[in-house]
């Protein structure tokens, strides 16, 4: 279960990814890495990472890691590949700097979370019980024949990042209506006018031919709302017309045991949904960009301490 008074942020789903350039020290701070506790393997910002949160999110980088240097250098996988130099890379260093990399911004924004109320701190200990209840309640519904939404058991990273973003959607709900963002609609009126293209639009109706062996078999009109969910055709088809130009001619496809092409002769757009009708989205969005400024901006000012003994012995399994 989660619990809410605590724990961590998120950079969800379809949140914009934000790269900050990693800074660390195995001494920034002369006596820090004597002052760390035997189970820390570097601090971000003062923000613990132990050994075990640390190998969690090495493993999620090994077929990453493993894919890039195949297809980089051709390497193949062996005793020896991780600690094996190509071309001046080694796979361990890099799948350690990728899962730092993670981990730094999820600290950043669990730090951005606690100055905000939406969390306290808590050990990375408690968060693992967390986990081990939320997977005995979805076996204990599993069993009774209770619905069970998403995944049936969580993995320690998948549970990590579910919780993550379940507190960054909290945040956001919770500042929409904090002082903080109780701005006039004429901020919000003008932010809407810059995101109605690329949030708002309601869409377009295509009209075009399906063109086969140079003639037109077949006059189309594309209305995704009037689309069923089986016409598998007019949906492929509404997907590749909106991203052609008038008169273009598209890839070939199957049709009526032949190819043919589709080519748009006429484009209409549907206008935007009104700024009342989304007015609450709008101030969420609003939110959530400047949370990602904010996120940005520490990142690239982020400090990393590591405790090297430590570090050093997380290894990939």
């Amino acid at each position: 279960m989660i619990r809410s008074h605590k724990w961590m942020l998120a950079a969800a789903v379809a949140l914009v990814a934000v790269a900050g350039a990693l800074t660390y020290s195995r001494t920034h701070h002369p006596n820090e890495a004597d002052e760390m506790d035997p189970q820390t393997a570097f601090t971000v910002n003062g923000s613990k990472v132990v050994q075990e949160e640390f190998g969690i999110f090495l493993q999620n980088q090994k077929a990453l890691t493993t894919s890039y240097f195949q297809t980089n250098y051709h390497a193949e996988y062996s005793n020896e590949f991780w600690t094996t130099s190509f071309n001046g890379e080694i796979p361990i260093v890099y799948a350690k700097q990728k899962a730092v990399d993670e981990l730094k911004r999820l600290k950043v924004e669990q730090q951005l979370m606690k100055e905000n109320g939406e969390m306290s701190a808590a050990s990375f200990d408690e968060f693992m019980q967390d986990l081990e209840q939320e997977n005995a309640l979805r076996r204990n519904k599993i069993a009774n024949k209770e619905t069970v939404y998403g995944l049936t058991q969580f993995s320690p990273y998948q549970y990590y990042n579910y919780v993550q973003s379940t507190h960054y959607t909290n945040l956001i709900n919770s500042l929409a209506s904090s002082k903080k963002y109780r701005f006039s609609d004429t901020v919000y009126k003008d932010y809407y006018e810059k995101q109605k293209e690329n949030y708002y639009n309601k869409g377009y109706i295509y009209e075009g031919d399906i063109v086969q062996n140079g003639i037109s078999a077949e006059k189309i009109r594309l209305d995704l709302q009037a689309i069923s969910k089986e016409d598998d055709l007019k949906r492929g088809l509404y997907a590749t017309a909106s991203k052609m130009q008038l008169d273009e001619l598209s890839d070939p496809f199957p049709y009526q045991n032949g190819q043919a092409r589709f080519k748009l002769t006429a484009k209409q757009a549907l206008g935007y949904k009104s700024f009342e009708d989304v007015r609450s989205d709008v101030i969420k969005l609003y939110i959530h960009e400047d949370l990602q400024r904010q996120i940005a901006d520490r990142l690239s000012n982020a400090v990393i301490n590591i405790n090297g003994p430590v570090y050093d012995a997380v290894q990939m399994k």
